[in-house]
């Protein structure tokens, strides 16, 4: 395979990704791939992700969002939804820009919080082929539930005390620290997740997660009408985003295929599991985008 820098506009910045391209010199499938809260395009799962993909014959896409990574944006670390899903269909635009893509055949692929975004965004566009959404947050009310509960009440009090202008860790460094995510196994979000990425910050805008824009990502109170072919993959032991969530949603729709691993979050970024979750995603995909 082929790797290339690209950059394409979003609003009026400019956000920057990586184009991995199969040793083919024909027009062919493509799938667009996205981080997850606080992520960026540079941490391990997107780039195994990509390249199994890329293997597999697809043209991947990863991408910072605006505001993280490489990518443009102030204030930084702000998590956005609407800006989010404004840059996976600049994204789009861009692969279908592309004389190597068949602007017909693309898919999208989202793990934790951009599994919202695939769905969403599949919608939004109408001419999207397939979506995988890993251990997405699909009923962000339970899933807010179970996050909050690795919390004391003193801790979530001194995090909703954060300015508006600093930074909320994501993860602890430190006893003592308080964190967006707390429960055992988040630890694992820099030791796994984030291990090689050298653009990840350990931290989202305080503002990020007072303005209540993040509710808006929620499919199970937003969208009623799934048609595009979709594949939820679920993690039967996940401590931050709720399986039960997921699961409930998923059975509202014939067009949404389940899978699940006997894992936590952080361990469908781990061997074996990572592996299994990508074989079946990489199957999903080029079913629906052949």
């Amino acid at each position: 395979m082929q790797t290339q820098s690209v950059t394409f506009s979003s609003g009026s910045d400019t956000c920057h990704g990586t184009l991995h391209v199969p040793d083919s010199d024909q027009q062919g499938a493509a799938v667009i791939l996205a981080h997850g809260f606080g992520g960026t395009a540079d941490c391990d799962s997107l780039m195994y992700a990509a390249e199994h993909f890329c293997r597999q014959g697809l043209v991947s896409l990863t991408f910072d969002y605006r505001c993280f990574g490489k990518s443009g944006g102030e204030p930084r670390q702000n998590l956005s939804v609407a800006m989010q899903q404004e840059d996976y269909h600049a994204a789009i635009a861009h692969l279908r820009s592309l004389e190597l893509v068949d602007p017909g055949r693309i898919g999208l692929w989202g793990t934790s919080f951009s599994g919202g975004h695939t769905l969403f965004v599949a919608r939004q566009d109408g001419n999207i082929a397939a979506t995988v959404s890993q251990v997405p947050a699909l009923d962000m009310a339970r899933s807010h539930e179970q996050i909050s509960r690795h919390r004391s009440a003193e801790e979530t009090a001194r995090m909703l005390a954060t300015p508006s202008s600093d930074l909320i860790k994501l993860v602890i460094d430190e006893p003592g620290d308080v964190a967006v995510f707390m429960s055992k196994d988040s630890i694992e979000f820099r030791t796994v997740e984030a291990l090689h990425a050298k653009t990840w910050v350990n931290g989202v805008l305080a503002s990020s997660l007072l303005s209540g824009d993040l509710a808006t990502n929620d499919p199970s109170t937003m969208i009623d009408d799934v048609t595009t072919p979709a594949l939820v993959q679920v993690a039967r032991d996940d401590e931050l985003n709720s399986t039960p969530g997921s699961l409930d949603y998923a059975k509202r729709f014939d067009a949404i295929t389940v899978r699940s691993y006997d894992c936590d979050h952080f361990g469908i970024y781990k061997s074996p599991y990572k592996d299994e979750a990508l074989r079946d995603s990489a199957a999903f995909l080029l079913e629906h985008l052949s």
